[in-house]
């Protein structure tokens, strides 16, 4: 599935200093999360990298779906959307393809997904409805983890949402030019969908209820 690009990299960063202690600030994990390398390093051994795998280059969903190769990566405009040089490893399955807020029942592009989801697995009886789950309010009650927190719409965050922008705006274009356009990629309620990921392309900070979205 897919994360909303600002609050994916607000959480997880949130996430390792929480547990792991203080990491570098933002502006320093900006690119790859491991120097000279194009992908992230695994769980065991993230926490000895500088970034802790923390770096906006983990927004470019884009990048590691065409890894699956289901587009033809033949032609200039989409080529220069994927500048990576991860391996493609050409896959003949299917991939269901659904963004995280699908799982939240008050949003539109999720009135269908118990459905389609069903279909697509090729289930006998129909999976149950979204229900809503209150968020856990005892996750992060320690002070002393908690105060190297970031919010990322501080005006010291700036250009690091310009950077998620253009990472955005990339993936956006991407997936609904390039890999919709593949029979093997699945989405429920389509246009509902590129709605949501449409959004990838503006900075979510100049609404100022951003935070109490999220």
């Amino acid at each position: 599935h897919l994360l909303p690009i600002f609050s994916s990299l607000r959480s997880f960063y949130n996430y390792r200093v929480y547990g792991n202690g203080k990491l570098p600030p933002p502006r320093e994990l900006i690119g790859s999360c491991v120097a000279d390398s194009p992908y992230i390093c695994s769980k065991r051994c993230a926490v000895k990298t500088h970034t802790q795998n923390v770096c906006t280059d983990r927004a470019k969903f884009h990048h590691q779906l065409s890894r699956f190769g289901k587009t033809p990566m033949n032609s200039k405009e989409e080529n220069d959307l994927l500048v990576h040089d991860m391996d493609i490893v050409p896959s003949n399955g299917t991939v269901f393809l659904m963004d995280i807020a699908q799982l939240f029942p008050s949003e539109k592009a999720s009135r269908h997904l118990a459905r389609d989801l069903s279909n697509y697995l090729g289930l006998r009886q129909q999976l149950p409805s979204l229900k809503d789950v209150p968020p856990d309010s005892s996750r992060y009650t320690d002070p002393e983890r908690t105060k190297y927190f970031i919010n990322i719409c501080d005006d010291e965050h700036r250009y690091l949402r310009e950077v998620l922008v253009g990472i955005g705006t990339d993936a956006y274009t991407w997936i609904r030019d390039y890999f919709l356009g593949s029979r093997d990629v699945v989405v429920s309620s389509r246009e509902d969908f590129l709605e949501l990921i449409s959004k990838w392309q503006y900075d979510p900070c100049a609404d100022g209820d951003y935070n109490n979205k999220l």
